[in-house]
């Protein structure tokens, strides 16, 4: 090649890399034009308009990901979660050095009902973007919000430490997030701290978070306001500290009605608490059980659909049954004002509920109070105890709270502080259950009851009628020849519906002949859980609602089938046994031991995938002994494990310890 040649040459790339960096020049330019344009769309509401405007870009802009993150805000305004969920992922397959596309994927996951997908999916942010305080703080308010709360404080303690060197604002952040956590003593310490604070905003902010920290610890120690803040004051266990103090004083003024006893539920609707509420209300009027004193059901919810579907089985008994909807209590003329802070520190507001309890507790005067809850809810034996009820018992009827969730954050440590005064007695309605709570609070074992659910087995089997049955086959177009699958259960996360449907879906297309049937709420139009069920189950998935009589729609199910998460004692497993059913179940709180194994169904993992839930249910639905071991086994299991009577006689031993049967009324 000649000087001339290369000179020529060089010149040529010169100009060919100066052409290539102009156009870069004003693709960046189109494109922060682009981005401009579309920002102003979204900041003046228009989001149709700013949606249309990838139509009219090039093909090569509509794909950058400051373009597709925006039509993802756009489309999350718009509470089209999926499709922003989805731009948001696609901005992270071209970048995945974008935050902006992290946090909208990330807060998004329980828009979708995926909250446990937030800890891998935080570990793979941590894992492409830089490490520094800021991303790690933001990671915590992605844990935050799906309430992985113990996720969320390890996060913010890696922010805050030495070597990430938090700036003054992520500080800030941190501290706004730990007061969401409760974690009020830190947050004043944290910022009492000399901070390079030079923003008059940021400045603001810490005076704010400060004071808000301040004010919640100020109400929650009632009287004691004074006291120094220690790092780890949490203002919701100094709350429940101060209510059992003074309800301490409560008691010492506090004359009971001997022998009367008041069930605090949360209504009378379908539900496990409340139809072994109902069972031990019958039981406890019958001769044998009845207390010397009068019976109380205060319901504790505003009356809603279906909140009335176990009234008719209390009729003609001698109970007094009291709602909060017909009482109109005003919290400020009930509630004392030194215990009125403290409550509001655990419940914003702490409106009607806790008003109508401590009004009726005052009036009706009982010996004790027995709170039927699901969950690890202390808000009714607080107020028994602001009204000085000697003895208050707690029947949790759910497994414990899962580890680092919401529940666990801010239950465990009132508990904690309850147990140690001795200020209730709590029990749970299984053996492994009790043995979890224990390990929970860190009790000893014997300190926490377990009273297993009763079933009334001859009257469930009495009430099975085949015309019925065929009824409700007929009703929903379900041919004689068709094998069921199906449950009783309320669509709640806490059940899983989604790993049912899932199953069933494959159960559908092992076998042709089956069909899916759940009765209980939650899968109809307007309900979250509808849109789970595949356009090819839809003919052969079932959902007749709510129904009463229960017995004869389990009576229909080939295979009961249960995929909770967590549970404290399924009735629908009991039940179905006693009417002879088997059933297939999640080993998860005290499932293992309502049925057997091997015997009268099949026991799951915790945590199955939906192949190895449908390849259990199509051995117990082909294999013909399931069928009459579960027949033959299962009612005597029932009767031997769960009769109702000796359920009713460990709850009155709880209620009224040493004054068992009729003795109460001697």
């Amino acid at each position: 090649m000649t000087n001339e040649q290369e000179r020529h040459r060089k010149e040529s790339t010169k100009e060919q890399r100066r052409a290539s960096k102009e156009a870069r020049r004003e693709q960046a330019k189109t494109l922060k034009s682009a981005v401009l344009d579309v920002r102003q769309l979204y900041l003046s509401r228009d989001l149709a308009g700013l949606l249309a405007v990838p139509a009219h870009l090039p093909e090569w802009l509509r794909e950058q990901p400051e373009l597709l993150i925006e039509r993802a805000k756009a489309l999350w305004k718009l509470q089209q979660f999926q499709s922003a969920h989805e731009l948001y992922h696609k901005a992270l397959t071209l970048d995945r050095t974008r935050i902006e596309a992290w946090l909208g994927a990330g807060r998004l996951l329980p828009k979708l009902r995926r909250q446990h997908e937030v800890p891998a999916f935080i570990d793979a942010m941590l894992t492409a973007l830089p490490r520094a305080a800021e991303t790690s703080v933001r990671a915590a308010g992605i844990a935050r919000k799906a309430n992985f709360f113990a996720l969320a404080g390890r996060l913010i303690d890696e922010a805050l430490s030495p070597p990430l060197q938090a700036s003054a604002a992520t500080v800030v952040e941190a501290a706004r997030l730990l007061l969401e956590l409760g974690h009020h003593g830190r947050v004043v310490t944290l910022l009492k701290k000399s901070l390079p604070v030079a923003d008059r905003a940021l400045q603001n902010q810490v005076a704010e978070l400060t004071d808000l920290a301040l004010a919640q610890l100020r109400l929650a120690r009632g009287a004691n306001a004074s006291m120094p803040v220690s790092e780890t004051d949490r203002a919701h266990v100094i709350a429940v500290e101060t209510i059992l103090a003074l309800g301490d004083e409560a008691r010492e003024k506090f004359t009971p009605t001997s022998g009367s006893i008041a069930i605090v539920l949360g209504s009378l609707g379908p539900g496990g608490a409340e139809t072994q509420a109902v069972h031990f209300i019958r039981e406890l009027c019958s001769a044998r059980w009845r207390p010397a004193g009068p019976i109380v059901i205060l319901l504790t919810s505003p009356p809603k659909l279906h909140s009335g579907f176990n009234t008719d089985k209390l009729v003609g008994l001698d109970i007094t049954i009291e709602s909060v909807s017909d009482f109109d209590a005003d919290f400020d003329s009930v509630v004392p004002e030194d215990i009125a802070g403290p409550l509001n520190v655990l419940k914003a507001g702490a409106g009607s509920q806790t008003a109508f309890l401590v009004e009726r507790l005052r009036a009706h005067r009982p010996e004790v109070v027995l709170v039927m809850s699901f969950r690890y809810d202390l808000g009714a034996a607080l107020a028994a105890s602001i009204v000085g009820v000697p003895r208050i018992v707690v029947s949790a009827r759910g497994d414990v709270p899962a580890a680092g969730s919401a529940l666990d954050h801010f239950s465990k440590g009132p508990y904690q502080a309850v147990l140690a005064r001795k200020r209730i007695s709590l029990s749970t309605n299984s053996p492994a259950t009790a043995r979890a709570c224990a390990e929970w609070l860190g009790t000893p074992p014997n300190d926490i009851a377990a009273v297993k659910n009763g079933v009334d087995v001859e009257g469930l089997r009495s009430r099975r009628h085949p015309a019925a049955t065929a009824a409700y086959r007929d009703r929903l177009h379900i041919p004689d020849s068709a094998r069921i699958v199906g449950s009783v259960f309320n669509a709640k996360k806490e059940k899983r519906p989604e790993l049912w449907i899932q199953a069933a879906s494959i159960i559908a297309a092992w076998a042709p002949d089956v069909v899916f049937v759940v009765v209980g709420r939650g899968f109809g139009r307007d309900h979250g859980f509808a849109s789970l069920i595949p356009p090819e189950l839809e003919t052969r998935f079932h959902w007749p609602g709510v129904q009463e009589d229960v017995p004869n729609w389990l009576d229909m199910m080939d295979v009961v089938l249960l995929t909770s998460v967590t549970e404290g004692t399924p009735n629908v497993l009991l039940e179905a046994q006693a009417l002879g059913k088997p059933v297939v179940a999640t080993a998860v709180g005290g499932i293992a031991e309502t049925f057997l194994p091997g015997e009268t169904g099949i026991l799951l993992s915790a945590h199955p995938t939906p192949v190895e839930v449908a390849d259990a249910v199509m051995q117990v639905l082909n294999d013909p002994a399931y069928a009459l071991r579960a027949d033959e086994q299962g009612p005597a299991f029932i009767r031997r494990h769960f009769g109702i009577e000796r359920m009713a006689a460990e709850l009155v031993d709880l209620c009224f310890p040493g004054r068992q049967t009729n003795s109460l009324s001697a």
